[in-house]
């Protein structure tokens, strides 16, 4: 407990203001970023993408009987994940 902040001010900035056109690029990279830069975070980095882009992924389409958009964020982060992993 107490690993991570309770907030991430930058990277919540970043997937705020960062346009849909970008499909979410400049946040992905900020992420990988922060995570490079504080490897002891790199297990929390699905949390983290759910605590920050997840919050810009909302959107006023979302149905309450459906999965919201921003439950797919941390979905990213294990996929980079995996593709890194190798062949």
């Amino acid at each position: 407990m107490g690993e991570l902040p309770r907030s991430f001010p930058v990277l919540e900035r970043i997937a705020a203001a960062e346009p849909s056109a970008t499909k979410h690029a400049g946040s992905i990279a900020a992420l990988g970023a922060t995570l490079a830069a504080r490897p002891r975070w790199a297990p929390y980095g699905a949390s983290i993408a759910y605590r920050t882009l997840g919050r810009a992924l909302r959107t006023s389409r979302a149905h309450p009987e459906r999965v919201p958009p921003a439950a797919a964020a941390p979905l990213i982060a294990l996929a980079l994940d995996l593709a890194l992993q190798g062949d």
